[in-house]
């Protein structure tokens, strides 16, 4: 008896198609990884745990026997320790490196899936692969020998401060060449969606496997890479998740105060009153008002208010009176 149904875990029949399980464990590994869950973390990290060992034990046909005959405990047996049913020469051993109850690092076989461990780009990766072009390379081929690894295009988009800030969708066309039946080629257009989350930073790296051109010796398409570009912004400057901006004061309030407005990069307003003496040098932090942290859903960073104080091209005998008397020292 299974101490887990992993049918029930990826929600298959015993007789599932490998297209079939391939489909519900991205689906449910999407859906459960613990940097993506929303929720209870630890409850994420079991339920993806279970997602990734039923999906090694099923995609695998050796354990998928052992599993479908014994249950898991027949995935248990230490190596050198193992059983085999009366009256045949056949013995079962543990399905990891002789360890009992060993299963892969859920890590590495997401990794091993997706070609990535970010969960937001593995899900922009999949949701542009629809309706590409597939192609059957046999099994021990000497093709399977040239260009094993396919050649990743890098190209750049860019982003304002705003869409980083409130996230955004970019919708980019791409021209490929891809083979006919005949081994010529022909120029196929395709559009990639690129979700932008929010706090996304310059550099961020996006591929998309196998949607760049095709070639007929392999049948394998080239790794599209997008990396992200910001925008200069004309009034914030962005420092990790920390932003950055300038105000002009006076020399009268920066020494008396005032009050500020700040447009916010979502249309906010922000009203901050100035209640100490702003000297050229100040720094004010506003706590909870920078970029949102991509990886920390709810959290921003904080907001730094530089001053820039202006000062009065000339003063009257009078106004230098007054000065003299407020400012005697």
């Amino acid at each position: 008896m299974s101490k887990r149904d992993f049918y029930n875990i990826l929600g298959v029949e015993k007789n599932v198609t490998e297209k079939e399980l391939k489909k519900a464990y991205r689906k449910l590994a999407l859906k459960w990884h613990p940097d993506k869950a929303k929720g209870n973390k630890d409850y994420a990290k079991k339920k993806f745990q279970d997602i990734n060992d039923a999906y090694e034990v099923l995609n695998n046909p050796e354990k998928k026997k052992l599993y479908d005959q014994f249950g898991e405990e027949g995935l248990n047996i230490p190596a050198g320790g193992g059983f085999g049913q009366p009256g045949s020469n056949t013995f079962f051993f543990s399905s990891h490196g002789g360890m009992p109850g060993g299963f892969t690092n859920p890590e590495d076989i997401f990794k091993s899936f997706f070609g990535t461990n970010d969960p937001f780009e593995a899900e922009n990766s999949f949701s542009n692969m629809g309706g590409g072009h597939s192609f059957h390379i046999p099994h021990n081929s000497h093709f399977q020998h040239m260009n094993n690894k396919p050649r990743i295009i890098k190209k750049y988009f860019s982003c304002t401060l705003e869409q980083l800030y409130n996230g955004c969708s970019k919708k980019m066309k791409i021209t490929r060449k891809v083979p006919t039946m005949g081994n010529s080629l022909k120029k196929e257009e395709k559009i990639i969606t690129i979700n932008v989350r929010k706090g996304w930073k310059e550099g961020t790296k996006l591929t998309f496997p196998n949607s760049g051109d095709i070639h007929y010796y392999n049948g394998r398409g080239d790794d599209i890479q997008f990396i992200l570009k910001e925008t200069k912004h004309p009034r914030f400057n962005r420092i990790n998740n920390d932003l950055e901006t300038t105000v002009n004061i006076t020399l009268k309030n920066a020494l008396i105060g005032n009050e500020i407005i700040i447009n916010t990069l979502d249309n906010r307003s922000l009203n901050i009153s100035i209640n100490q003496i702003i000297s050229p040098d100040y720094r004010m932090k506003i706590d909870g008002e920078g970029m949102p942290i991509s990886k920390k859903n709810g959290t921003y960073g904080n907001l730094f208010i530089k001053f820039k104080i202006i000062f009065p091209k000339t003063l009257n005998s009078d106004q230098k009176n007054y000065i003299i008397k407020a400012l005697p020292n």
